[in-house]
């Protein structure tokens, strides 16, 4: 004995949305035997669509006409044969029921379709029969006049058809890929302190505390008791001396001669150096007090990063621009060529004026006084004057502007000509934090620039750095301990 039969009316949904009937799933229909038939409701369907331009419903409307015209005479054609078998009939002569003319409205397509399964039903009460369709109304409008109906499944649907919008879009997307194929092209890559590759930059860094107004007023103090100002600026007190003060030797011209004159500093060296200079060092080295923890900060060790950068494209970068970018509260600056910087010094204490000792008939004393004044104004030799500056290198990266060494929100490097296939280049930063700062989260960004270049290249690279806090007041009295006496004392 056969498998049941069941009768599909089926959509026109079911030609236009869905794969070929062969391709889909019919494993759901195993226990029947499949009739898809293809009312008059439906046939007209395809013939109004089949003229509609060159959309995907009209192609697919056209191509099931086609089919139709080969399944004449007998309008059948088997799609599956077993498990289930599953053939397609072409059925015109199914007219829809009057009896629902109050109910349905019957210049709608779907509801001719609907009225047609209706008599059809009506006039093989023992057949199983039912609607088959995608949308939505007609099946709620089947069921409401006690019919079956089954739903198509999503799986059996073609991917949504792109309008030509998006074909444009798409035509678009194409012609900029192939302009970006004749555009410089970078690869970035990211290494943290250690030189690896990494995704994030995370580092712990000693967060510097400021010095309090009482702590600097203390280390001053003790500043002006370790080098005090100088006040006396006649010839040595004491010792032996003091004795050139005297003529020496026999009285007469021998014994003139042989004596020595003690020449004090002028007032002028004196109030310079009382008014201007010891005053002006004391402020100096408070400015530097102040602004301690700043410097410590800045040789923090352990927060150098890298962009190592490859221009894999076609072209070179025509005025090429590379910014590195702090996003958050940190900031960022070129590496210094060392990591470990020259050790923070205070400024040595003010050498004072002091006298000297002459012979009063040394007539050299002058013409060595004047070789020692044209001395400070030194000739440029013609070869010096005259040697060329150094060559501007086309492929060579020079900063954009001064101040590359101070922390910033950014700093910028330009190239007039970077070479494709000509090998990473590395650009190296250094991150820093505001004192008093907690830990910090942010973002390193590098962005390239260039004439040729349609959109940026852009890598970002998550920043986590975890502070702790370090008191200044120990390191500023190292640097106390340092300063020295002044030169010539």
């Amino acid at each position: 004995m056969g498998n049941p039969v069941v009768h599909l009316f089926c959509d026109a949904n079911l030609l236009f949305q869905c794969k070929a009937l062969e391709e889909l799933d019919w494993s759901g229909w195993d226990s029947f035997d499949v009739r898809l038939i293809v009312s008059k409701p439906v046939l007209r369907e395809v013939d109004h669509r089949k003229n509609q331009g060159n959309s995907r419903v009209a192609r697919r409307a056209r191509r099931a006409n086609a089919m139709f015209r080969k399944m004449r005479p007998t309008g059948e054609r088997v799609v599956r044969d077993e498990k289930p078998r599953v053939t397609l009939h072409v059925e015109p002569e199914h007219q829809h029921s009057t009896d629902l003319a109050e109910t349905l409205n019957f210049e709608e397509r779907d509801d001719q379709l609907v009225g047609t399964l209706h008599r059809f039903v009506k006039e093989n009460p023992d057949a199983d029969a039912r609607l088959l369709t995608h949308d939505t109304t007609p099946l709620y409008t089947a069921e409401s006049v006690g019919l079956k109906a089954v739903a198509i499944p999503d799986e059996w649907l073609l991917d949504p058809e792109r309008d030509e919008q998006a074909k444009k879009v798409d035509a678009l997307q194409r012609e900029v890929a192939q302009l970006r194929r004749a555009e410089p092209s970078f690869d970035i890559g990211f290494l943290d302190t250690t030189g690896r590759d990494a995704e994030t930059f995370e580092i712990d860094v000693g967060v510097y505390d400021p010095l309090t107004a009482e702590e600097v007023a203390e280390l001053m103090g003790r500043l002006r008791a370790l080098y005090p100002m100088k006040t006396h600026f006649g010839p040595p007190r004491g010792g032996g001396d003091a004795l050139d003060m005297q003529w020496s030797g026999s009285p007469g011209l021998g014994g003139l001669l042989a004596g020595r004159v003690y020449d004090e500093p002028s007032e002028s060296k004196v109030a310079k150096y009382r008014d201007v200079a010891y005053p002006g060092w004391l402020s100096e080295c408070e400015q530097m007090l102040l602004l301690l923890h700043h410097l410590l900060q800045q040789r923090e060790p352990n927060n150098r990063f890298c962009f190592s950068v490859l221009n894999d494209g076609t072209r070179p970068a025509a005025a090429a621009l590379v910014t590195i970018e702090a996003r958050g509260n940190f900031r960022t600056m070129t590496a210094r060529a060392s990591n470990n910087p020259e050790p923070i010094r205070l400024p040595a204490a003010p050498a004072p004026p002091r006298g000297k000792w002459r012979n009063p008939f040394d007539f050299a004393h002058d013409l060595r006084t004047m070789a020692d004044h044209a001395s400070l104004f030194p000739q440029k030799s013609l070869v010096d004057a005259l040697r060329p500056l150094p060559a501007h290198d086309p492929n060579r990266f020079y900063p954009k502007s001064d101040g590359l060494l101070t922390p910033a929100n950014s700093f910028s490097l330009e190239c007039e000509q970077w070479r494709h296939a000509d090998g990473r280049k590395d650009f190296y930063g250094e991150v820093s934090v505001p004192p008093g700062s907690a830990d910090v989260e942010g973002a390193l960004r590098l962005r390239i620039q260039a004439e040729n270049l349609s959109e940026p290249a852009v890598r970002t690279v998550p920043v986590r750095i975890r502070a702790r806090n370090i008191g200044s007041h120990a390191s500023a009295v190292r640097l106390l301990e340092l300063v020295g006496e002044p030169a010539g004392n």
